[in-house]
């Protein structure tokens, strides 16, 4: 026998998601015929939703499959399905929580059943030599007194096949299920005619919130909106057609849903989402980017915007020659949308920046110092009007300049050494860029991470090198320090030169910092006042630390104790039962904010 199951989490709001899901499955379910079948696996006995008490006569010397996509509610397991033997007696259940054999008293709880979120994928599949026998019944209860509930909504979408699918028949039906419910598979995903869309192996690093656009009319599919249903899911695609055999599937790195600088490349998200396109390109896609997922409250600074970064050479790099942004228009309430997105056939990766109206994307070629090969810069200029002069400086002296309609200049033969990027277009628009090249031949040499001193702390550094090297440090005043370890007294960024013996060197830089917050970087308590009594309250810390949220009622009784785990950034929802006026504290370490809450 196997079992299996699969996982995801509803995305919000829970009950609209599940009534345009259920909606969509019976649209298309309903209308399918003999030709169809999920995954284009033929020969199922049963293909729907809901719940199904008529019985399904399975033979023993054939043995069975199900796969099938349903909701665990909390507080107790619920019954997908079971097989009752002749007298009625039951012999075989699969719940939310496990797949018992009543007959051999066996049975098998799925690992980590309880940290699984709602919507989840299930399979069952024994072969003829396990000798199951009787009829098969969807949902609905048992005559035996089981401590299991029955399942209210019902499946979302199952088949049941009276026969052990093949691994691979079996892949090709869960994919088409978690498809069309927004469900992360832990393997390849694949259409009806068993041409992998999605290579889990090939892009395992990705595999987390996978969805996607589809046409597949054998399995049913013509989803040309996608959304993965698991948490934090925070893009959604959607095309204006999808032609028959095209696929769009993406999932992400579980990297954090926040912005960071790259040195001398602006502000990217962290979390990147890999995508394959099958059959035919895709043209007129639509993204939406839900900002309230995005875990800082202010990721836009000002005059900035954000912009869809797609890189079409799917490595992750994103070069100047093959990358294309898209800017934000406006969406409903908390979101952005990016239109006219076209994919072509192959993988990519995107993601998302933070940006001005002008900006630049560098692409950096180090010098070596062993062979005296020269560095070069590659720079892409977005959303200026051209022409545009563009001037590369290093220690204040120009080193090139460019006048060009071509937004991709190359500034080559360089040394290494802190270069200044200044360009303007011809409406006046200008950007400023930062970028360090440094002899890539001395590999032992690490990049060095920022450092934040808290006041009045000490501020002496230790610079760990692997070989033996002489250290010259430039400050952010212009002045010179020499040594591993050295006092660090201003803020900003400092210019470090590693010398071997050899008498080759290289450069890292520093930054610096002085705390001046005492850990709260800032929080959003809203709407304040409310009417419904409910608020949503958002955190953001200076660095990773637990929260402690109390909710003091109007009689200044203790109302609500939540202690959450340590983060930057901390989100949840806090019921106000009655009008009055409350008094929110939130405690990390030995800082502390009150806001008054007020219930209309």
């Amino acid at each position: 026998m196997q079992f299996r199951y699969g996982h995801v989490a509803t995305f919000v709001p829970l009950l609209c998601t599940l009534l345009l899901t259920t909606s969509r499955v019976q649209a298309q379910i309903q209308k399918h015929t003999p030709q169809h079948a999920p995954g284009g696996v033929m020969g199922y006995v049963k293909w729907g939703f809901g719940n199904d008490n008529a019985p399904m006569q399975l033979a023993a010397n054939s043995g069975m499959t199900f796969v099938g996509v349903g909701k665990a509610r909390q507080g107790g397991e619920q019954l997908l399905w079971h097989v009752g033997a002749q007298g009625g007696q039951t012999q075989l259940v699969q719940t939310t929580a496990r797949t018992a054999d009543l007959a051999r008293g066996t049975f098998m709880n799925y690992a980590g059943r309880d940290t699984l979120p709602p919507l989840r994928l299930y399979t069952y599949v024994s072969s003829a030599a396990n000798g199951i026998r009787g009829t098969l019944a969807v949902g609905g209860t048992t005559k035996e007194r089981l401590p299991i509930r029955a399942m209210k909504e019902g499946m979302a979408e199952y088949a049941v096949y009276p026969r052990a699918l093949s691994a691979t028949e079996r892949m090709r039906v869960e994919s088409a299920m978690a498809l069309r419910h927004g469900i992360t598979l832990n393997h390849s995903y694949f259409n009806s005619k068993g041409m992998v869309v999605r290579n889990y192996y090939r892009l395992k690093a990705y595999n987390h919130r996978v969805a996607g656009i589809i046409g597949d009319s054998t399995s049913c599919l013509y989803q040309a909106t996608g959304q993965s249903a698991e948490g934090e899911a925070a893009v959604r695609v959607t095309a204006k057609a999808i032609g028959e055999g095209a696929s769009y599937l993406w999932g992400d790195n579980a990297k954090r849903l926040a912005f960071a600088a790259d040195r001398g490349n602006g502000k990217w998200m962290r979390r990147r989402w890999a995508a394959t396109t099958t059959g035919t390109p895709v043209a007129g896609m639509t993204l939406t980017l839900d900002t309230r997922s995005i875990r800082q409250l202010e990721p836009l600074g000002e005059g900035e915007s954000y912009y869809l970064a797609v890189d079409n050479s799917g490595t992750g790099k994103f070069p100047v020659g093959q990358l294309r942004y898209y800017k934000a228009h406006m969406g409903q309430a908390d979101s952005v949308t990016f239109m006219g997105i076209s994919a072509g056939v192959g993988e990519s990766v995107f993601t998302f920046r933070a940006a001005k109206d002008f900006f630049s994307t560098i692409d950096v070629e180090q010098p070596r110092c062993s062979t005296g090969a020269k560095g070069a810069l590659r720079v892409l200029l977005t959303g200026g009007t051209p022409p545009y002069r563009l001037t590369a400086s290093v220690d204040g002296k120009a080193v090139c300049v460019h006048a060009t309609a071509d937004s991709i200049v190359t500034v080559p033969s360089l040394t290494q050494g802190k270069y200044v990027i200044v360009a303007y277009d011809s409406s006046g628009k200008s950007l400023c860029s930062e970028v360090t090249l440094h002899n890539a031949d001395l590999a032992d040499v690490p990049d060095l991470e920022d450092v934040s001193f808290a006041q009045g702390a000490e501020r002496d550094y230790h610079l760990e090198t692997k070989g033996n090297y002489a250290c010259r440090w430039k400050t952010p005043a212009g002045k010179y320090l020499e040594g591993r370890r050295v006092t660090l007294e201003e803020d900003g960024e400092y210019l470090v030169e590693l010398t071997n013996d050899d008498g080759c060197s290289t450069l890292r830089t520093l930054n610096v910092t002085t705390a001046t917050s005492d850990g709260f970087a800032r929080y959003e308590v809203s709407p304040n006042p409310t009417r419904d009594g409910n608020i949503d309250v958002r955190v953001e810390l200076t660095e990773t630390a637990p929260l402690a949220l109390f909710l003091h009622a109007p009689d200044g009784a203790l109302l609500q104790t939540e202690v959450r785990e340590p983060d930057s950034y901390h989100a949840t929802r806090l019921y106000l039962p009655i009008v009055g006026v409350y008094i929110l504290e939130m405690r990390s370490g030995e800082a502390k904010r009150s806001v008054k809450i007020i219930r209309r």
